[in-house]
C-alpha cells in the first residue's frame, strides 16, 4: 500500500469481487454492522461510510492478519517519512518519521471535503498506539495539519519514541 492511488485500489477492488464483496468480508469477518460500514467505490472515492470504530476494529484484524503470517503494520503500510507517498510529505522532517506508519485519504468534494489518517505508532511508553482520525472540511491542509498537531502531541506525551518501524 506504499504506493497506492485510487487507480489501483479501483482494480485490486474489482478483482477480490467490488465493494459489496469487500462489505460482506468485513461485516462477516470482523462482526461489525451495516449501520457502520458501506462501501460505494474501493478506491475509497464517492459517498463510503466506515465508523472510526469499525475502521479501528479492521485495523486491529488487519494487524491481526499480518502477523499470523508473520509480517506486522509496517510491511503492509508505509513509513512515516520513509515510503514515498503522502505519508513521507507529512512526516518527512517530523519527529513522528519512521515511529509511524499509516494510511491517508483526502476528499475535496464528497462531505464538503475530508481527511483521514489511520495507522498505528510506536512510542516509548505506551508501545504501539493504533489510531484513527476521521475529519471533515473544506480545508483539507488544515484538516492534515491539525491531525499531524494531534498525533506529534500524543506522541510526546506517550513518551516519543519507541521502536524505529522498518521502512
Amino acid at each position: 500500500l506504499s504506493r497506492s492511488d485510487n487507480q489501483m485500489a479501483a482494480k485490486l477492488g474489482a478483482l477480490v469481487g467490488g465493494p459489496e464483496a469487500i462489505k460482506d468480508n468485513c461485516l462477516n469477518d470482523f462482526q461489525l454492522s451495516a449501520d457502520n460500514f458501506s462501501l460505494q467505490s474501493t478506491s475509497g472515492l464517492g459517498v463510503n461510510r466506515v465508523s472510526p470504530r469499525a475502521m479501528i476494529t479492521i485495523l486491529k484484524g488487519f494487524k491481526d492478519l499480518l502477523q499470523s503470517h508473520k509480517l506486522t503494520l509496517d510491511d503492509a503500510l508505509p513509513v512515516a517519512g520513509i515510503d514515498q507517498g503522502t505519508i513521507y510529505r507529512r512526516f518527512e522532517a517530523s519527529d513522528l518519521k519512521s515511529f509511524l506508519v499509516g494510511k491517508t485519504g483526502t476528499l475535496k468534494e464528497t462531505d464538503h471535503g475530508a481527511s483521514v489518517l489511520v495507522g498505528e505508532m510506536s512510542t516509548l511508553l505506551r508501545g504501539q498506539v493504533l489510531f484513527v482520525i476521521f475529519q471533515r472540511g473544506r480545508n483539507t491542509i488544515q484538516l492534515r495539519m491539525s491531525q499531524n498537531k494531534m498525533l506529534q502531541g500524543l506522541f510526546c506525551e506517550f513518551g516519543g519514541r519507541g521502536p524505529r518501524y522498518g521502512g
